[in-house]
C-alpha cells in the first residue's frame, strides 16, 4: 500500500523550550572615582546566537551585556534548548519554520524575565541596590534577525534511516585537512 504524503503545517508541530541556564557571568563593581570611559554607550544589550543540535532542535545563546551604570558593568549568557516535537516525518522545512517561528516570536519573551531577575540580584549583592531592567510587554519583544542554522544529517542519522526504511545509507563525506 502506498503511504500518501501529507503537508504538515507549522501550526501542527508542538515546540517546547528548556528551562534557561547561566552559561557565563561576569560582573564588574567600578569604583565610583575610578576614570570612566565617556563615550561607552549606555543602555542594554540582547545578543542571540542559535546552534543547531539535533534535526529537531536548536540551542539558543542569550548574551546580556549592561553599560553606562555608574558602578557595574555586567556580561550574562543564558541558554535555552528549542525542540519541535515531531516523529521524524515531518518534513525538515516545516521544522525549520515552527523553529524559526519559536525564536521569532517566543525566545526573548521567555527568558528575559530570567535575566532581569539575575541582572538584579547580583547588582543587589554586589552594589547594596537592585539595577532594574524595565517591565516590557512579551508583544513588544520580537527577534528578527536570528536564522535557524541548517541542518546536516550526520552519519548516525543516516543509520537511523536506513534501519527504518531499508535504503543504505550513503558513504560519508569526511573533510580533509
Amino acid at each position: 500500500m502506498a503511504r500518501s504524503r501529507t503537508k504538515t503545517r507549522t501550526s501542527d508541530l508542538l515546540v517546547q523550550m528548556t528551562a534557561p541556564h547561566v552559561r557565563s557571568l561576569r560582573l564588574d563593581v567600578v569604583d565610583v572615582d575610578d576614570e570612566r570611559d565617556e563615550d561607552e554607550a549606555k543602555g542594554l544589550a540582547l545578543e542571540l546566537n542559535a546552534i543547531r543540535t539535533a534535526r529537531n532542535e536548536v540551542r539558543l545563546s542569550v548574551t546580556t551585556s549592561v553599560t553606562g551604570h555608574p558602578r557595574v558593568r555586567l556580561r550574562a549568557t543564558m541558554e535555552i534548548g528549542v525542540r519541535v516535537q515531531d516523529d521524524g516525518e515531518a518534513p525538515i522545512d516545516a521544522v525549520d519554520a515552527a523553529l524559526a517561528e519559536a525564536l521569532e516570536r517566543d525566545s526573548v519573551p521567555y527568558v528575559y524575565p530570567y535575566v532581569r531577575e539575575l541582572i538584579s540580584s547580583l547588582t543587589t549583592r554586589a552594589v547594596g541596590h537592585a539595577l532594574l531592567l524595565p517591565v516590557v510587554a512579551p508583544s513588544e519583544m520580537r527577534v528578527t534577525d536570528v536564522a535557524v542554522p541548517p541542518f546536516e544529517a550526520s552519519e548516525a542519522d543516516s543509520a537511523e534511516v536506513s534501519r527504518t526504511t531499508g535504503a543504505k545509507p550513503s558513504p560519508s563525506r569526511k573533510k580533509a585537512g
